[in-house]
């Protein structure tokens, strides 16, 4: 293999994943994947299925401490570090946002003006059905507390800064997603919050009606840095999957100039254009959150088992089990209790999926069944791409 490369370019085999990410740019992560548009735009589903101001808070409180749990248990196309700047710059932009917000609440409070809060628990569901929508929705605004865990190969020093990472970014959500819920309510009564497109410009309107144009802007950026953080993140783990057999060999591949996994991150844009043809964003949140606490109520029972089977095998990072057995309670909780009402259609086509993995998942990789014409594929697509083969983490020194 080497006489052929002899007189020409360098042979590149494999191409190593470095560790270019350090602590802030793993609070970036965190904190910018979670705070999206949701919170400033349609926070309103927490609301909807809790019934009343008090419980919808505590729902969001309660949700921060799930996400925080989750956490601690399980412990795009350019530059890598130009990503990563680019995380830490929005991440501060739309935090600087949510602050205006609190600070604006937190004056009315201190003038003795308590909005909706009044209303304290008046009206609260106690459907389980409607509890476990209320928590999907709150989930999915706190969705991202996990996504530092896909990139640990390119974390630097990941036993110290993973656990730093994530009890710093958890808690800071949690606080400024409390403070800025109670804000809303201080301002806002339950019938223009429930009937509003946009919580936070409405917000703004009786606050701050001379600078309203701010809202969109600040909801725009934290809109943009959520998506580029979700490419970064998305794209890492169909190259993983990629890497283990489970995705096609192209998709494990790396760019040989800025070790960027090109093909899964043009596959993720791909997938995200498709996605935004529904236009019911309740029907995808609970789509999605349905098959997201189904394997996530998986993987705690894999963690058990395999925390038995190996229990004198040392670890980085150990949790007490207690965590991932509250966990499991929590995920058979909330995949349970859709049906314990007529079945949203939603579920049905969440089964649906999970049902498709599994038929793909047979002749695929469990058999090896490759597709005719394959190897030429990926061939073109490498060199179209510069990609080459990635450097398995046992082979990297």
């Amino acid at each position: 293999m080497e006489n052929d490369h002899i007189g020409k370019e360098p042979y590149i085999d494999t191409v190593p994943v470095k560790r270019r990410l350090g602590f802030f740019s793993g609070v970036s992560i965190i904190v910018g994947s979670i705070i999206g548009s949701g919170i400033f735009v349609s926070p309103k589903g927490v609301l909807v299925n809790s019934g009343s101001v008090g419980l919808c808070l505590i729902i969001w409180f309660v949700c921060g401490l799930i996400s925080a749990l989750v956490s601690t248990g399980i412990i795009n196309c350019i530059s890598v570090k130009l990503s990563a700047r680019t995380h830490i710059l929005f991440t501060v932009l739309k935090v600087a946002g949510l602050l205006m917000i609190i600070i604006g609440g937190l004056v009315k409070i201190l003038k003795g003006e308590f909005g909706s809060m009044s209303s304290g628990f008046e009206g609260s569901s106690t459907n389980p059905t409607s509890i476990a929508m209320a928590i999907y929705s709150g989930m999915f605004t706190y969705g991202g507390w996990q996504n530092l865990n896909h990139v640990l190969e390119e974390l630097d020093n990941p036993k110290r800064n993973l656990p730093l990472c994530v009890i710093t970014s958890i808690t800071l959500v949690t606080v400024i997603y409390s403070l800025v819920n109670i804000s809303y309510f201080s301002v806002l009564s339950k019938d223009e919050f429930l009937s509003s497109w946009a919580v936070a410009v409405t917000w703004a309107k009786y606050e701050i009606s001379s600078a309203v144009v701010i809202i969109p802007i600040i909801v725009a950026c934290s809109s943009y840095g959520t998506l580029t953080i979700a490419f970064f993140i998305s794209s890492r783990l169909s190259f993983a999957a990629a890497r283990a057999g489970l995705f096609p060999e192209i998709l494990s591949y790396l760019n040989v100039n800025s070790n960027v996994p090109v093909p899964s991150t043009i596959l993720i844009v791909m997938l995200s254009v498709v996605m935004t043809i529904p236009a019911d964003i309740g029907m995808i949140i609970n789509v999605i959150s349905f098959i997201f606490w189904i394997f996530l109520g998986v993987n705690m029972v894999a963690f058990m088992v395999l925390r038995y089977k190996m229990k004198d095998v040392k670890t980085s990072i150990k949790v007490p089990l207690i965590l991932p057995f509250i966990l499991l309670m929590i995920c058979i909780f909330l995949v349970v209790a859709p049906f314990l009402e007529p079945v949203r259609t939603e579920f049905w086509y969440a089964l649906g999926y999970l049902v498709l993995g599994a038929i793909l998942y047979i002749p695929f990789v469990l058999l090896h069944f490759r597709l005719p014409g394959i190897d030429g594929v990926t061939k073109f697509c490498q060199s179209l791409m510069i990609v080459a083969p990635a450097t398995k983490p046992d082979e990297i020194s």
